[in-house]
């Protein structure tokens, strides 16, 4: 994703391979991305987002969690339903990640706090 303001206001807190997530679940809803169509590699998705093939592979991983993906082993990562919301199977698995989502949200808060606290903490107790 290119830096735009407006999207960093709307996406501040959200992790990037939430949003990377975001991104190509709506090109596979959209029909950018039909049934059958392989993902860009890993490192083509660290490239385009300026992120980690870490990060890029947890992205797709989402996407494998909600029915959205799957892969095949020496082949890569295809599309296998635009609409896995349907699928009575996926939907326990997708509020499953919906919550570790959160989860992994509300960790990077409290870190962000914790460091901002300690921060603090040591500016006032060395000056």
């Amino acid at each position: 994703m290119d830096s735009d303001p407006r999207l960093e206001q709307l996406f501040g807190g959200v992790p990037l391979y939430a949003r990377i997530a975001l991104d190509l679940r709506a090109m596979i809803t959209q029909g950018l991305l039909t049934v059958g169509a392989a993902l860009p590699s890993y490192a083509s998705l660290a490239k385009r987002y300026h992120c980690s093939l870490a990060t890029a592979q947890k992205a797709v991983s989402v996407l494998q969690v909600e029915g959205y993906v799957a892969s095949a082993s020496g082949r890569g990562t295809f599309v296998v339903s635009a609409h896995p919301e349907n699928d009575d199977l996926a939907r326990p698995l997708r509020e499953l990640h919906a919550h570790l989502d959160a989860l992994d949200l509300y960790a990077h808060k409290a870190q962000s706090l914790l460091d901002t606290c300690f921060s603090r903490y040591i500016r006032k107790n060395t000056a």
